[in-house]
């Protein structure tokens, strides 16, 4: 398992994923948004769930397939962040306390 430092994992560049893939159109809207768009924060929500859920249903494996599903590989802004992954091991507990309070403004 890896952690993704928050700085570069940004709401528009996950929901511009998102959008690109057509979850916009999967997406259930109530009656007074039917005829709008999921706006950037609403889709970079959706995008990390997705990822969440395959993570706990399937483990790093899954992840993998979805992100490669999704074209995360194909990203410019992720091949940057992939090359700013730390490995679980060389990650101190500070650190893991840091990120998952930046993760929760998110």
């Amino acid at each position: 398992m890896y952690y993704i430092r928050e700085s570069l994992t940004t709401v528009d560049a996950l929901a511009q994923r998102g959008f690109k893939c057509g979850i916009d159109q999967a997406m259930l809207r109530n009656s007074c948004q039917e005829h709008e768009k999921p706006g950037r924060k609403c889709m970079a929500t959706t995008v990390k769930a997705i990822v969440g859920a395959a993570l706990i249903d399937g483990g790093e494996k899954a992840v993998d397939r979805v992100m490669n599903g999704l074209g995360f590989y194909e990203d410019e802004w992720f091949k940057e962040l992939m090359g700013d992954v730390k490995m679980k091991e060389d990650v101190n507990k500070d650190e893991l306390e840091g990120l998952s309070t930046k993760m929760e403004r998110l």
